[in-house]
C-alpha cells in the first residue's frame, strides 16, 4: 500500500510539473535557412553562410527571453510544419533566388521563393498559425509575394501579424538584420547599454565608449499565447491514398488556390492513407474540385515520379488522373487529377478548423 501510495504521488508530481510546463511554455523565434553557399575567392571551401546568419540570429535574440530555434537546409515539407507551429511567435525564411549565382535570398521576377533543392515555396506563405506576430521573408524582390497574399485574404486569421521582406536585390546577412530590426515593435523592445572596448587609456576614453542594442520580448509575450483566432471553415472531406511502386520526395496536394496537404516522402512498397478538406464557396463547381500533385520543383526537364494516387469522397466524386490514352501520366513535375461524378451540394458541407489551427490532422499521414 505504501509503495502505490508513492508511486501515486510520483506521478502526480510528474503531470504537475508537465502541466506547468505546458501552461507557461516559452515562445519560439525561428530561423529557417535554404540556400547553398557562393564561392568566394577569398573565404575558404568549407566556409558557410548558413553558420553567419545563425551568429547574428542568435546575437540578436540572445537576451530576449524567446527560445531560439535554428534550422538549415530547409525543404518545403519543414517549413510547412514551422508556419503551422502553434508555439511559434516569429519566423524568418532565408532562401535562395531563383536565378542568381550570388549569396542573396528570396525571388525571382516571376513570384518563386526557392528551396536548396529548387522547391518553389511560395504557396506555403498563404497558411500561418494565428499565433504567429512576425513573418520576414528574407529574400530578393518577394516583398510583392507577401502583398499579394494579403491581397488574397488569406492572413485573415492573422489580425497581429506583422511581416516584412524587400522589394530589391538583397544580401542574406544584410537582409536577415534588416528583418530582425523590423520585427522588434512586433516581439518587444530594444534597449542601448553602454560596453568599453579593450582600450581605455583616460585621453582616449571618448572613443572607447560604444552602445549596444539588446532586445528584450515584451513580458505579454514571453508564454505561448491561446489562438487570438482559430477559423471555422466550410468545406468538402476527401481521403486518399498514395501507393509507391519506387522512391518518391515529398509531395503538396493543392488545388487552383491553395496547398490542401502536405504528404512525406516515401520507398518503395510505402502506402500513405490521408484526407484534406476541399474549401467551400458559393459558386463550386467541377472546375474547382480539379486537384494537383505537386512535387514544387521550379524546373525540371526529367519527369518526376510521384506516386499513384486514389482519391474518394462520400458525396460521389471521384478523380482520375490526366494522362494519354496508353496511360503515360502527362506531367512533368506535378499531375493533374480531374473530378468525375457528382459536384458536392450543401448537404455534404463540414465544418473544420481553419488548416493552420488543425496541425494534428494536416501532419496526419497512416504510412504502412
Amino acid at each position: 500500500m505504501k509503495t502505490i501510495l508513492i508511486l501515486s504521488l510520483s506521478v502526480l508530481t510528474f503531470l504537475s510539473v508537465q502541466f506547468t510546463y505546458a501552461q507557461e511554455a516559452v515562445p519560439n523565434v525561428v530561423l529557417l535557412t535554404s540556400l547553398e553557399t557562393p564561392r568566394i575567392w577569398y573565404r575558404p571551401k568549407d566556409w558557410k553562410i548558413d553558420g553567419k546568419l545563425e551568429k547574428i540570429f542568435k546575437k540578436h535574440f540572445r537576451r530576449s527571453g524567446y527560445n531560439i530555434v535554428v534550422k538549415h537546409a530547409v525543404d518545403f515539407h519543414q517549413l510547412r510544419r514551422e508556419l503551422h507551429n502553434p508555439n511559434n511567435i516569429a519566423v524568418f525564411w532565408a532562401s535562395h533566388a531563383a536565378g542568381t549565382n550570388q549569396y542573396t535570398t528570396g525571388s525571382n521576377n516571376t513570384g518563386a521563393v526557392l528551396s536548396i533543392n529548387g522547391k518553389d515555396v511560395k504557396e506555403l506563405f498563404k497558411s500561418v498559425h494565428p499565433n504567429l506576430r512576425f513573418l520576414g521573408l528574407v529574400g530578393c524582390d518577394a516583398d510583392g509575394i507577401l502583398r499579394e497574399i494579403y491581397r488574397q485574404g488569406h492572413y485573415r486569421y492573422n489580425p497581429n501579424l506583422m511581416t516584412h521582406s524587400f522589394k530589391e536585390k538583397i544580401d542574406a546577412r544584410k537582409g536577415l538584420r534588416e528583418s530582425l530590426k523590423a520585427s522588434v515593435g512586433s516581439l518587444g523592445y530594444a534597449k542601448k547599454r553602454l560596453f568599453f572596448l579593450k582600450k581605455k587609456k583616460a585621453d582616449r576614453l571618448i572613443n572607447s565608449i560604444l552602445f549596444r542594442s539588446d532586445f528584450y520580448a515584451s513580458g505579454e509575450y514571453l508564454t505561448v499565447n491561446k489562438y487570438f483566432r482559430c477559423g471555422k471553415e466550410d468545406g468538402f472531406y476527401v481521403s486518399g491514398v498514395r501507393i509507391l511502386e519506387k522512391d518518391s520526395a515529398p509531395v503538396a496536394i493543392r488545388n487552383n488556390e491553395r496547398i490542401l496537404k502536405i504528404l512525406p516522402g516515401g520507398k518503395a512498397g510505402d502506402r500513405q492513407e490521408f484526407n484534406f478538406y476541399l474549401p467551400y464557396h458559393p459558386d463550386i463547381s467541377r472546375r474547382d474540385l480539379k486537384l494537383h500533385v505537386d512535387s514544387m520543383i521550379h524546373y525540371s526537364d526529367d519527369k518526376q515520379y510521384l506516386g499513384e494516387f486514389d482519391f474518394n469522397s462520400e458525396w460521389g466524386t471521384d478523380w482520375r488522373v490526366f494522362a494519354k490514352p496508353d496511360g503515360e501520366i502527362l506531367g512533368i513535375t506535378k499531375n493533374l487529377y480531374l473530378p468525375r461524378g457528382t459536384v458536392p451540394g450543401h448537404e455534404d458541407l463540414v465544418t473544420y478548423d481553419e488548416l493552420s489551427c488543425n496541425d494534428s490532422e494536416e501532419m496526419k499521414v497512416r504510412v504502412y
